[in-house]
């Protein structure tokens, strides 16, 4: 479900900079799927948590 709304967000707004926020956990986007989301996301912040407290 996420790989389709992040490639509808790219065709949406090719020249955006992208940044994932994975939020509490770490994100497949930061490791084991970096490959397939290059060019999509330009970005990704895992543990976003630590952030806001």
């Amino acid at each position: 479900m996420k790989l389709p709304f992040v490639r509808a967000l790219r065709s949406s707004f090719p020249n955006a900079h992208i940044v994932w926020c994975a939020g509490k956990h770490k994100s497949a986007f930061a490791k084991e799927l970096k490959t397939i989301v290059a060019g999509l996301i330009d970005a990704v912040i895992e543990a976003t948590e630590t952030l806001i407290n």
